[in-house]
């Protein structure tokens, strides 16, 4: 049986995406230009969950850093549409 929700590492080209959702998200989102700080900082890890289908589409992400030890969560989103049909559990 398929994944419902693949989750993968997150890349440069779901910067629009990404920065799509944090306005659905949020009514303080992250800029385009902040979440692109994300990728180029080697501390930040970044995982993106998509709907499965022939069509792929964000469902939600989050983003993460460890140091000295630590973990800590920075952002992290679930599209509305995804909500409540099991993509984190």
């Amino acid at each position: 049986m398929a994944e419902r929700y693949p989750i993968r590492p997150a890349q440069p080209a779901d910067l629009p995406a990404i920065a799509a959702g944090e306005r659905v998200c949020f009514s303080d989102p992250w800029s385009q230009g902040s979440i692109e700080e994300l990728f180029n900082n080697d501390t930040v890890v970044g995982l993106v969950a998509e709907s499965a289908g022939p069509i792929s589409r964000l469902a939600g992400y989050v983003f993460a850093r460890a140091i000295a030890g630590e973990g800590e969560i920075l952002n992290i989103a679930v599209l509305p549409e995804a909500r409540r049909h099991g993509l984190c559990g």
